[in-house]
């Protein structure tokens, strides 16, 4: 019942908020994506602001969107407190997590990786921001390891890095070329290699 609830506003907001926010935000977008109806996926981004997602998100082509929706964003834990907000973040397919869920071993009593990977089994796509938190720039930063972790349980998912930039007249960003990661990294080096697919 959630999951129809969830596609159901993501395709209502693409156009009551995703048009206004594109426009006051000055979208300009870079598209070298194509989506595949019989392929899983995964989203990742870097990370400046709390509109980053919805940006993103209402950003891609309609028809791309129809094909990955509904879109499962993992979210500050504490954004769930409040009360009023919490419905609001739940329908828009919001997934409250912490350091304490941060565990990458799927048989952690504290893992979230059983439940992600319930999702993406049921055609649900997962956005993960890497860097685990907004950040001013992309240095030094530590790369958080639960895209990599979901795809190494996923073997036949892809995954789709996206860059968002600000700039004082407009907001640039870039859609990319899914991809898998080669299985002989470890998680630490695949999600390294995931972040600059990112960035570069």
């Amino acid at each position: 019942m959630i999951k129809y609830l969830i596609i159901l506003t993501q395709i209502t907001t693409y156009f009551v908020i995703g048009i206004p926010l594109k426009l006051i935000y000055r979208v300009k977008k870079k598209y070298s994506l194509e989506i595949d109806p019989s392929e899983k996926y995964i989203i990742v981004a870097n990370h400046h602001k709390r509109i980053d997602p919805f940006l993103i998100s209402y950003s891609f082509k309609f028809k791309d969107y129809l094909k990955l929706i509904p879109l499962r964003i993992i979210t500050y834990q504490k954004l769930f407190d409040y009360i009023l907000l919490r419905p609001f973040l739940v329908i828009l397919g919001c997934i409250p997590t912490n350091k304490s869920l941060n565990k990458i071993h799927s048989n952690h009593s504290n893992s979230i990786i059983p439940s992600l990977n319930k999702l993406i089994y049921d055609n649900q796509t997962i956005f993960f921001f890497p860097e685990g938190k907004r950040i001013k720039n992309d240095k030094n930063i530590k790369i958080k390891t639960g895209a990599s972790v979901v795809e190494s349980f996923n073997k036949n998912i892809k995954i789709i890095p996206i860059k968002i930039t600000y700039t004082k007249k407009r907001t640039n960003i870039e859609y990319k070329s899914p991809f898998k990661t080669k299985n002989k990294l470890n998680h630490n080096k695949k999600s390294k290699f995931i972040y600059n697919k990112i960035l570069n």
